[in-house]
């Protein structure tokens, strides 16, 4: 298509929210000046500050040629596109070609990557398409710190990619794109500022930006938590991180912000005194933003940006927008959902918690693994014991959990441990020989106490070296598809470590009694359509002893041929989940 030629005032493109009116109207007056596109929703990552990590929220897809051309050709006075959304943009392999679209437009284009792909060859692609900015979220200042907030080992590939990049750069005299490092603000992560203005000079970048997290008020999951946000909670501590990085930056020539890159030193860290702490944002009137094509009502490639809907909603929620909240809209519960919590709100607490373990012959670790539990989050620990023939139950309750003797078969002893633990809400699974982390569980608990899931799965996509057989990956990889195709659900692993609503699961109709018990679950739970979510966790070598199904080839087979039979009975089956199971089903 050809540009047609025109005349206008030329804007700072790093300060392009300055084009709004003081006053903003609920209806703009003018076309957008900045553009955010979802050039993709697919990414390489499972950040526990990310949506997607937990909920798939479309199908994964790239903006096609045709579509990102009819959007960009509506936006006659477009300055600055933003191309970036949920997933990893130079994973699109147009994204080249449309940075050079929009740059012979005389547009100023910039997008956040993970870095894992920035390759020389993608590299030499962005220099001469033009882009003027490529910002690295690299989140963390040391490999540990970066898998357990990105959920995987990428760190020192970043490192060396941004490295070579950059070396690319002052070899050949290029400068542009101006390459920058971005960190969320987490107090997880605050005390760690110092270090990553240190990485980030080591890499050869140069300037470094703490941007704000975007948290979940009333349905948190992940670190996308209020608790984690530094906006208007800076510690002491953690302003002596920040005036640390600054020193440590000015001394080797970094440019450092604590507020994005578009406002002054410290502004998102702090509230405004006015009463307009979001007064600042500008995006409702200088922004045009093209999301999934299931939101209408954020999509330019309807029927033209010049009619989107204007009618009452409208015009309240643009008003509303003048008063931005840190979260998004919070999660309306079920009907059954709202009674768990009433029911626990009229005794005056929170939902109560009960971490079951199943044990056979586990006495080298289950000491180790109760000494790890969150006993505040916790409110009972019932040891399942399958008839041990070591001191596993004797050292179980020393510890300081419940024992129940059940008998043989894996799915027995955690039928029989739900229902003696009548008194809980939510029930947390997991191993006894100290490959899952209990101090993790609240990563599992979150998401239902919120209102936000039925059932939880974890998924072990940051497990060590040896922690895990080949063998169970793929199965865990094969049988998820093999369920995805059958109820359109979305699993990677058969993880035991899970919690669920207690009152959900004795509603499931769970009849196996052996290895197969976890596929069961999950099986039951996707065809019942309960909110169901996965979320990574870490998975460690056993304390002590052998696994009793990784352990041996005939382990391994027999726990094989039951999982396998399992599935072929269950995908047989066409019962009818029970009331809890159906009245879990929807949201509203």
């Amino acid at each position: 298509m050809a540009v047609a030629s025109r005349t206008r005032t030329r804007l700072d493109p790093r300060r392009y929210h300055e084009a709004a009116p003081a006053a903003p109207k609920t209806r703009s007056e003018r076309p957008p000046v900045c553009l955010y596109l979802e050039t993709t929703n697919r990414c390489n990552l499972l950040c526990t500050t990310c949506p997607r990590t937990y909920e798939e929220l479309e199908p994964p897809a790239d903006m096609s040629w045709d579509l990102f051309t009819s959007v960009v050709d509506q936006l006659p006075d477009l300055e600055r596109a933003v191309l970036h959304g949920v997933g990893e943009p130079m994973l699109v392999k147009n994204l080249p070609a449309m940075v050079r679209y929009l740059k012979d437009r005389g547009v100023y284009v910039l997008f956040n990557t993970n870095g894992t792909v920035l390759t020389e060859k993608s590299g030499r692609a962005m220099i001469n398409a033009g882009l003027d900015e490529l910002r690295v979220s690299l989140d963390a200042s040391n490999a540990a710190s970066y898998r357990a907030i990105r959920g995987k080992d990428y760190f020192d590939r970043i490192l060396r990619n941004v490295r070579a990049f950059r070396e690319l750069q002052e070899r050949e005299g290029h400068d542009r794109p101006r390459v920058s490092a971005w960190l969320t603000g987490l107090k997880e992560t605050i005390a760690e500022l110092p270090a990553f203005v240190k990485v980030a000079a080591d890499i050869g970048v140069k300037e470094v930006y703490l941007q704000r997290l975007v948290f979940v008020e009333e349905a948190a999951v992940g670190l996308a938590r209020p608790d984690q946000a530094l906006y208007d909670r800076m510690s002491g501590g953690d302003t002596v991180h920040l005036e640390e990085a600054a020193a440590l930056a000015k001394s080797l020539g970094i440019a450092f912000s604590a507020s994005g890159a578009a406002s002054e030193p410290g502004m998102s860290l702090k509230r405004r005194e006015d009463g307009s702490p979001w007064s600042l944002c500008r995006r409702p009137w200088t922004h045009a933003r093209r999301c999934h094509a299931g939101e209408p009502a954020r999509d330019l490639e309807r029927r033209g940006l010049s009619v989107l809907p204007r009618g009452p909603a409208v015009r309240r929620a643009a008003r509303g927008l003048r008063e931005l909240r840190p979260s998004l809209e919070s999660v309306r519960m079920n009907a059954s959902l709202e009674a768990m919590h009433a029911a626990t709100a009229a005794r005056g607490r929170r939902p109560r918690i009960a971490l079951i373990i199943p044990t056979l012959n586990e006495e080298g670790s289950i000491g180790h693994v109760l000494a790890e539990v969150s006993w505040h989050i916790i409110a009972r620990v019932i040891v399942a014991d399958g008839g041990s023939t070591d001191a596993t139950a004797e050292r179980a309750r020393r510890a300081g959990a419940e024992v129940v003797a059940v008998g043989r078969g894996y799915g027995r002893a955690c039928l029989a441990a739900a229902q003696a633990a009548s008194d809980a809400d939510i029930l947390v699974f997991m191993d006894g020989d100290g490959a899952d982390d209990p101090a993790t569980a609240r990563e599992l608990v979150a998401p239902i106490e919120a209102g936000a899931a039925d059932f939880v799965i974890g998924s072990r996509v940051m497990a060590e070296r040896g922690s895990m057989g080949w063998h169970q990956r793929w199965a865990g990889l094969g049988l998820g598809l093999a369920m995805r195709s059958l109820y359109g659900v979305r699993y990677t692993d058969m993880c035991a470590f899970r919690a669920i609503r207690r009152d959900v699961l004795l509603g499931l109709g769970m009849r196996e009694m052996t290895y197969g018990w976890n596929l069961e679950m999950q099986m039951r739970a996707a065809r019942a359509k309960l909110r169901i979510l996965e979320v990574p966790v870490s998975s460690r070598r056993r304390i002590a002893g052998a696994s009793k199904v990784a352990g041996s080839l005939c382990g391994s087979l027999k726990a094989g041929s039951r999982i396998l039979m399992t599935f072929a009975r269950l995908a047989m089956e066409r019962d009818t989940p029970s009331q809890p199971a159906r009245e879990a089903r929807g949201k509203g």
